[in-house]
C-alpha cells in the first residue's frame, strides 16, 4: 500500500468516526434513555425490550414513551415548548416526571421566539392529533407546557384550540399581553404557573392567573429561586403531581375514577 492511499484511509476513517460521533450528539437521550432510569428504579437495561422507553424523533417533534407503559390504557399527553425549538432540553428536563406519572411526552422541534403562530400552530396541532390517534393518548388529559416564549405559545395554544388542550403548566412565561382582550376566550380549565420571584415575568404571571381564574379556570401557583429559567426537576414534578390529582378528581366527578 502507497503511503498516499495510507494517508487517504486513515483521513476517511477519522471522518467517519466523527460523524459518528455527530449523530450520538444529536440524539443524547436515545442512548441514555435506555441506559439507567430516574432515581429509585430499575436500570431500563434489565427491563424486556418492550417494557424499555422509547424516542420517536421526526422533523417537527421528539416523542417520548415511557418504560413498562400500558398500552391498553389511555395515558395525559404533555406538549413541550422551548423558546429556542429544543426539543432534546425538553425531553431531558421532563423524562424523569414522565417517567413516574406514565406519561407521553411530545416536544416540539418547530415551536420558537420570533415566528408567528400561524406558521408554527397549524402543522403543530395536526401532529399532536397524529400522535394522539398513533399511541394511547387519553384525549382528555393533553397539557401544554413551555418555558418563557414556549409558556406564552401554551396560553396560546389553550386559547385558540379549547377542543384539544385541557391544562397549561407555565414556566416562567407569560400570556400575551393583548390575550386578555381576544374574544370567546376558553373557560373551566386548569393552570399551573411556574414562577420565581426574581424573574422579570413573575409580576405578570400573577395577573395571568387572576385573569384566568375570573374564567373559572383552577389554578396552582408554585415558586422556585433562580429568575428567568427551566425550573428545577422537583418542582416539575410538583406541577406535574398536581395536575394529576386534578385529572383524578375530574374523571371521579364523571363517574370514571
Amino acid at each position: 500500500m502507497t503511503k498516499g492511499r495510507r494517508v487517504r484511509l486513515l483521513i476517511g476513517g477519522a471522518l467517519i468516526l466523527l460523524l459518528a460521533g455527530m449523530v450520538v450528539l444529536q440524539n443524547p437521550l436515545a442512548r441514555s434513555a435506555v441506559a439507567s432510569g430516574p432515581a429509585g428504579t430499575e436500570d431500563y437495561r434489565n427491563l424486556p425490550a418492550e417494557k424499555r422507553p422509547k424516542v420517536i424523533e421526526t422533523g417537527e417533534y421528539v416523542l417520548y414513551l415511557p418504560s413498562e407503559l400500558d398500552l391498553q390504557s389511555r395515558h395525559p399527553l404533555l406538549v413541550a415548548l422551548s423558546p429556542s425549538a429544543d426539543a432534546w432540553g425538553m425531553i431531558r428536563a421532563w423524562q424523569p416526571v414522565v417517567e413516574k406519572h406514565k406519561w407521553l411526552l411530545y416536544a416540539s422541534k418547530t415551536s420558537r421566539n420570533g415566528v408567528a403562530y400561524a406558521g408554527i400552530v397549524p402543522p403543530l396541532i395536526a401532529a399532536v392529533k397524529s400522535v394522539g390517534a398513533e399511541y394511547p393518548v387519553d384525549k382528555s388529559k393533553i397539557v401544554a407546557t413551555g418555558l418563557s416564549g414556549g409558556g406564552m405559545a401554551s396560553h396560546y395554544l389553550a386559547y385558540a384550540h379549547p377542543e384539544l388542550f385541557a391544562a397549561v403548566i407555565i414556566n416562567t412565561g407569560m400570556m400575551d399581553e393583548e390575550q386578555p382582550t381576544w374574544p370567546h376566550p376558553p373557560r373551566g380549565k386548569i393552570a399551573v404557573f411556574v414562577a420565581s420571584p426574581t424573574d422579570f415575568r413573575y409580576e405578570q404571571m400573577k395577573k395571568n392567573r387572576l385573569f384566568l381564574e375570573s374564567l373559572g379556570w383552577k389554578t396552582h401557583w408554585i415558586e422556585f429561586p433562580g429568575g428567568h429559567r427551566l425550573a428545577p426537576s422537583a418542582i416539575l414534578e410538583e406541577a406535574a403531581g398536581w395536575l394529576s390529582q386534578e385529572f383524578k378528581k375530574t374523571a371521579a366527578g364523571h363517574g370514571e375514577g
